[in-house]
């Protein structure tokens, strides 16, 4: 095995039939990050108006960086508009979040039974321990060489 491989077991990948994507709480994320994005970019604009260093001031370029990385994740769909969506420790996660994300909120849209197969996925946090722990299958390996020097 060369250095470059790493080993990951198939207990680390997880399928998801529920997520934001499929959640009665969530919505396109479009028209909320156009009219974000326009007020974004007019405080940037403000902000090298003022600045002797214009668009060259550090946070001007932060925000034209983050205007533009958002640009692309909400066109590649990547990112869900969520008003009800909280994290493990009940916080809210945000005005966009990922469309994968699955929070103790999710309630099926209509047609998401199909994506589900009927069963309930389990939360982040509930995944914890598989992600965190050790996989039964790499028990095999203890004791042999792994890497080729």
């Amino acid at each position: 095995m060369s250095k470059e491989k790493i080993l990951v077991s198939n207990d680390r990948i997880f399928s998801r039939g529920q997520g934001c994507w499929n959640c009665i709480h969530s919505s396109s994320a479009v028209a909320y990050w156009t009219d974000k994005r326009k007020n974004d970019l007019q405080i940037a604009k403000n902000l090298a108006g003022e600045s002797p260093k214009g668009f060259e001031h550090p946070e001007v370029k932060n925000i034209l960086k983050r205007v533009d990385t958002l640009d692309h994740t909400v066109a590649a769909g990547a990112l869900i508009r969520c008003t009800t969506g909280v994290t493990a420790k009940g916080l809210p996660v945000g005005d966009l979040t990922a469309h994968n994300y699955l929070c103790s909120k999710w309630s099926g849209a209509q047609g998401a039974s199909l994506a589900r197969d009927g069963k309930l996925d389990e939360l982040p946090e509930e995944l914890q321990d598989r992600i965190d722990g050790t996989p039964d299958d790499l028990s095999k390996l203890v004791g042999k060489k792994l890497i080729d020097n």
